[in-house]
C-alpha cells in the first residue's frame, strides 16, 4: 500500500470545482430560499417592463427581366450581402430621419439615439432565397413600424435607381463620341462610291446589284464578321476609355459610401481620442477611490475639483472625435479609393484581354478578305474597285448600324428600371413578435436564481477550505502525516471499517518513524469539529495494540470534552481536579477499558482552564507517568478558541495538527501552526481526515486481507 506520507499531489488550482458542491451543502439553506424570492423578483420586474414590439417586413427581388440585352444588367446573386452596406449607409438612411411624419415613431423620437436606434432596429434578410431580400423594422407602434420600413425600402430603391442609370449613362456618354464618328467615314465612303460608279459604268450604285457581286457572297460573309469585329472592339474600347476617365479624375469619381460603424471605430482609436479617454477614465477612478473609502468630507476640495474636471473631460472626448473624424474619413476614402483602383485596373485588363482577342480574329478575316479581294481584282479591273469601294461602304455602314442598334438597347434598357423592384411592401403587423417574454423572463429569473449561489460560492471561494491534501502541500505547512478515511457512519459498511483502520494503522507507522523517542503526544487543530478527539482515541488504540504495551489517553479539551463520551466512561473526577489538586492521579485515571488503554477524562471544569492548564503542570504530570506507559496521546482543545492549549502542546515531545476535508480553512491552519511554532510546541506533522472511503481507497488501494477466527473490527 502506498504511503500516505509521501504521497505527493499537484498544486491545487485557482478555483476547485469541489467548491460548487461544497457551497451547495453547506448553504442550501438560504441559497434556495434567496434564489426562488430573487427569481421572482426579477421575472416580475421583467414582466412589468416589458413592451411588445412588433415587426414590420418590405419584400423586394431582383429585377432580372431585361427588353433587349441581359448583359447590360449587373444583378448581385446574393442581394442581402451585396446590398447589406448600402441599406444601412447615410445616404439611405439620412432621408428616412430627416422626415417629420417618421419622427413619431417611438424609437425616433429622440434625435440624438435615433441614428443608433435606426440601425439596431433594422434588419436585413433573403426571405431563404438569394434573390430575395427583406427589409424588416421593429418598433413598439405597429404602424410606425411599417411606415419606417417602407421609408427606408423606398429611400433604398432610390439610391440604387440613380446608381444603375449613372452607371449606364457612362457608357452611353461614350457611345455617342464613336457613333459620330463611324457617321462621317459612311458619308465619305459613300461619296466615293458614288463617284467611282458613275464614272466607270453610269448608273445608280444603291440600286440593284451587277452579277460580278452576286458571285461574292464568300467576301460578304467576311466583312459582315469583320463589322461585327470593329463594333464590337468599339464598344470595349468605350468601356475601357470610360474607365480610364476615371482613373485620370479621380477628383471626379463617385466612391462607394463609407461604412458609419468604420468611421466611428476609428475615430475611438485616434490617439487624441485615447488620451482623453484615459485622462477621464483617471479621474473616474479617483473619484471612486475616495467615495469607496468614504473619504469625500476629509478630500472636500480635491473631490468638488474632480467632479468638474469630468464634465470638462467629457467635452475634450467630443472635440477630439469631431477633429478626428475628417482625417478618419480622407483615410478611408483613400482606401475605398484605392480598392476601386484595383478593381477598375482589373476590368481594364480583361477589357483589353477582350479587345487583342478581337484583333486577332480581324487580323486572320483581313487577311483572307485581302486574298479574295486581290483574286478579284486580277479578273475585274476597274470593275472591281467599285465592288470594294461599295463593300469598304457597306462595311462601315452596319458598323454605324450595329452601334446605333446597340445605344437604341442601351437607352431601351436603361426604361426598364433599377435592379432592384419591390415584390411586397410592408404591412401594418397584426401581432408583436413575442406577446409575452418567456425567454426574457427565464433568463432573469434564472441569472437571479443563481445569484444567492454565486454568493455561496464566492464566500466558499473566500474562506479557502482544504478540499484535498494538496491545499495542505501548496501552504508550506508542516509535512502531511497521514490521511484518515471518513469514519463509516452504519454498521454494514465492512470496507468503510477497515479503511478507517488502515488509515489509523498509517498515521501510526508514520508517527512511529518521526518521533525518535518521543513519548507524549498532543493531538489539536485549529477549530472544533475537525476530528481531533477521534484521531487521538483511535491512534492511542492503534499505539497499544502495535507497542503491546498500555497507553494513557489524556483528555485535555477541559471546555468541550469528548473522550468520557467517545468510550462510555464517567467524567469524573477526572484532568481538571487532579490539576487543581483536589484528586490523587490515581483516582483519576480510569482503568475500566483494560490494560491496552487507560483514560484520564477532562472532567467537570470549576475553574478559568488557563490557570488550571499551564506548562509547568502538564510537564510535572508526564513526569509523574513515564514510568508506567511507554506512550501518552493528548487530546487538546482548538487553538484559535482556547489558546490554553498551547500550554499543553509545548510541553508534549511532538504534536499533531488535524484538519477536516471540506471544513478546515486554509488560514485557519495556517495561523494555527504559526502559534503552535511560537509557543515552542514541536510540530511533526498534519492529519488530513475526513477523505471519503471511495477517494481514499483510489488513491492508497484497498489491499484486503483475511484472519482466521477472529471477529469484524469494531
Amino acid at each position: 500500500m502506498q504511503n500516505p506520507a509521501t504521497a505527493k499531489n499537484a498544486s491545487p488550482p485557482a478555483f476547485d470545482p469541489w467548491l460548487l458542491w461544497i457551497a451547495f451543502r453547506k448553504h442550501w439553506g438560504w441559497v434556495l430560499p434567496m434564489g426562488f424570492l430573487f427569481a421572482s423578483a426579477a421575472g416580475l420586474a421583467v414582466w412589468s417592463q416589458f413592451v411588445p414590439e412588433f415587426e414590420a417586413t418590405h419584400i423586394m427581388e431582383a429585377n432580372r427581366d431585361y427588353v433587349l440585352a441581359q448583359s447590360l444588367h449587373n444583378t448581385s446573386r446574393d442581394l442581402a450581402r451585396s446590398e447589406r452596406q448600402l441599406i444601412t449607409n447615410a445616404l439611405v438612411l439620412d432621408p428616412v430621419l430627416a422626415d417629420p411624419a417618421l419622427k413619431k415613431a417611438p424609437s425616433l423620437s429622440n434625435p440624438l439615439t435615433a441614428e443608433r436606434q435606426i440601425r439596431k432596429r433594422l434588419s436585413i434578410g433573403n426571405a431563404g432565397t438569394d434573390n430575395l431580400l427583406t427589409i424588416s423594422y421593429r418598433d413598439t407602434d405597429k404602424v410606425m413600424a411599417a411606415a419606417v420600413c417602407n421609408a427606408v425600402a423606398e429611400s433604398y430603391l432610390q439610391v440604387r435607381r440613380r446608381f444603375d442609370d449613372e452607371r449606364m449613362g457612362n457608357v452611353e456618354a461614350w457611345l455617342v463620341q464613336p457613333i459620330e464618328q463611324w457617321k462621317r467615314n459612311v458619308e465619305s465612303l459613300r461619296a466615293n462610291l458614288a463617284e467611282l460608279t458613275k464614272s466607270a459604268n453610269g448608273y445608280d450604285p444603291f440600286k440593284e446589284s451587277s452579277p460580278r457581286e452576286r458571285d461574292a457572297s464568300q467576301m460578304v460573309q467576311v466583312r459582315s464578321e469583320l463589322s461585327n469585329i470593329e463594333a464590337e472592339k468599339t464598344v470595349t474600347r468605350g468601356r475601357i476609355n470610360a474607365l480610364q476617365s476615371q482613373a485620370d479624375n479621380p477628383s471626379e469619381e463617385k466612391l462607394p459610401p463609407l461604412n458609419p460603424r468604420d468611421i466611428d471605430y476609428l475615430v475611438a482609436e485616434d490617439s487624441q481620442v485615447q488620451k482623453a479617454k484615459l485622462a477621464l477614465e483617471d479621474v473616474k477612478t479617483k473619484i471612486r477611490n475616495i467615495e469607496r473609502e468614504e473619504r469625500q468630507e476629509l478630500f472636500a476640495d480635491r473631490y468638488a475639483r474632480l467632479k468638474e474636471d469630468v464634465p470638462r473631460l467629457e467635452e475634450d472626448i467630443r472635440n477630439a472625435e469631431v477633429a478626428a473624424r475628417p482625417q478618419v474619413i480622407s483615410t478611408l476614402q483613400g482606401l475605398v479609393a484605392e480598392r476601386e483602383a484595383l478593381k477598375r485596373a482589373e476590368q481594364i485588363e480583361e477589357f483589353q484581354l477582350q479587345l487583342d482577342e478581337l484583333d486577332i480574329r480581324q487580323a486572320a478575316l483581313q487577311k483572307e478578305y485581302e486574298v479574295e479581294k486581290s483574286r478579284l481584282e486580277k479578273q475585274g479591273g476597274e470593275t472591281a474597285e467599285i465592288f470594294f469601294a461599295r463593300e469598304d461602304y457597306e462595311q462601315a455602314a452596319e458598323i454605324l448600324s450595329q452601334l446605333n442598334n446597340r445605344l437604341a438597347t442601351l437607352r431601351t434598357e436603361r426604361g426598364r428600371g433599377s435592379s432592384v423592384s419591390t415584390m411586397a411592401a410592408a404591412k401594418v403587423p397584426s401581432w408583436p413578435i413575442e406577446e409575452i417574454p418567456f425567454k426574457k423572463v427565464i433568463m432573469a429569473g434564472g441569472a437571479a436564481f443563481l445569484l444567492p449561489f454565486a454568493l455561496a460560492l464566492l464566500l466558499e471561494f473566500r474562506m479557502k477550505r482544504l478540499t484535498h491534501v494538496g491545499g495542505i502541500e501548496a501552504q508550506n505547512l508542516a509535512p502531511v502525516l497521514g490521511e484518515i478515511a471518513r469514519i463509516p457512519g452504519g454498521a454494514r459498511s465492512t470496507q468503510g471499517h477497515r479503511l478507517f483502520e488502515e488509515s489509523i494503522d498509517a498515521l501510526r507507522a508514520n508517527l512511529l518513524f518521526k518521533l525518535e523517542g518521543a513519548r507524549t503526544i498532543a493531538v489539536t487543530s485549529a477549530m472544533s469539529s475537525e476530528g481531533k478527539s477521534s484521531v487521538a482515541s483511535q491512534l492511542a488504540i492503534s499505539l497499544a495494540k502495535t507497542s503491546q504495551t498500555t497507553v494513557l489517553l489524556i483528555d485535555a479539551d477541559l471546555r468541550s470534552p469528548d473522550q468520557h463520551d467517545l468510550f462510555g466512561l464517567p467524567n469524573e473526577p477526572g484532568l481538571c481536579k487532579l490539576l487543581g489538586g483536589q484528586s490523587k492521579l490515581s483516582d483519576c485515571i480510569d482503568k475500566s477499558l483494560g490494560d491496552l488503554v487507560h483514560v484520564i477524562p477532562a472532567g467537570r471544569l470549576h475553574a478559568n482552564p488557563h490557570n488550571l492548564l499551564t506548562k509547568s503542570k502538564m510537564e510535572k504530570l508526564f513526569a509523574d507517568l513515564e514510568s508506567e506507559y511507554r506512550y501518552i496521546v493528548v487530546d487538546t482543545a482548538p487553538v484559535l478558541p482556547a489558546s490554553e492549549t498551547l500550554a499543553a502542546t509545548s510541553a508534549c515531545d511532538a504534536t499533531l495538527l488535524c484538519a477536516m476535508r471540506d471544513i478546515s480553512r486554509t488560514d485557519h491552519v495556517k495561523r494555527t501552526q504559526n502559534r503552535l511554532l511560537a509557543s515552542g510546541t514541536n510540530v511533526i506533522g498534519v492529519v488530513f481526515s475526513g477523505v471519503p472511503s471511495s477517494d481514499y481507497a483510489y488513491r492508497y488501494g484497498d489491499y484486503h486481507y483475511t484472519t482466521a477466527n477472529l471477529p469484524p473490527p469494531h
